[in-house]
């Protein structure tokens, strides 16, 4: 066993995604928005980043928490890499994660007998993904050992994750994405916790940064008494791709 890792919000966003003004966002991060405000992406931007920040810092404070070891770089999972130097395809989804100061992570393989999406005509079902950092679990309960804003941040981290299968779906070529088409978060919470919905806004909110107005999704929040591995939240996902 042992702890996971201190991340802070840097690590995931630029500096820039800070600022309070629209002004302060280099060209790259302005365009391609569509109908969303500029204003609330910025607020939205800052808050995933801010709930990252206060997560990883708290788990960083504590020591880290306990999850079962896993050796990254084995086959099994070096199989599931994505290398864009073998897929070179530049687009404007993968330039869109560049500027915002994101990385998607490998697709993550599953850990039982089922496959982790299945393409059938044009719709994309990918299986629930559960909140992870660079191969390392984080786990709680939302409203007991995590509060909201730990939640989002670990939503967030699922978020990535979807895109990350989505990427491995198509062949490495992200450009075959049309539209999310939904999401169904469960997240491991108390009876009396009511929050579901904030706690997947991390996840929402990515989608949209990301990928404009083709982020824009149906969604289900619900509450769940306890989720595999003690983890914090898990989201699956339906896509329509090209």
């Amino acid at each position: 066993m042992r702890g996971v890792r201190g991340r802070a919000a840097t690590d995931i966003l630029p500096a820039w995604a800070f600022e309070t003004g629209w002004r302060h966002w280099p060209p790259g991060a302005r365009d391609g928005i569509g109908a969303m405000s500029r204003g609330a992406l910025a607020r939205d931007l800052r808050r995933v980043a801010g709930a990252a920040e206060v997560f990883f810092a708290k788990v960083k404070q504590q020591g880290g928490f306990a999850f079962p070891g896993r050796d990254l770089a084995s086959p099994r999972r070096a199989a599931c890499r994505h290398d864009d130097k073998e897929n070179p395809m530049s687009n404007e989804i993968e330039e869109r994660l560049q500027t915002l100061g994101l990385t998607l992570p490998d697709a993550p393989v599953p850990a039982a007998n089922y496959v982790p999406y299945v393409l059938t005509g044009n719709t994309l079902y990918v299986s629930g993904q559960i909140s992870m950092m660079d191969g390392e679990l984080i786990k709680g309960k939302v409203g007991a050992d995590l509060d909201v804003d730990q939640g989002a941040a670990a939503a967030m981290a699922c978020a990535l994750s979807l895109l990350a299968q989505v990427k491995a779906a198509c062949g490495g070529d992200l450009t075959r994405l049309k539209r999310v088409v939904k999401l169904v978060g469960f997240v491991n919470s108390l009876g009396n916790f009511t929050d579901q919905p904030k706690v997947i806004n991390g996840a929402s909110d990515l989608m949209v940064a990301v990928l404009g107005d083709k982020g824009r999704h149906a969604r289900s929040a619900v509450s769940a008494a306890a989720l595999p591995l003690g983890v914090a939240v898990e989201i699956e996902g339906i896509f329509e791709v090209e």
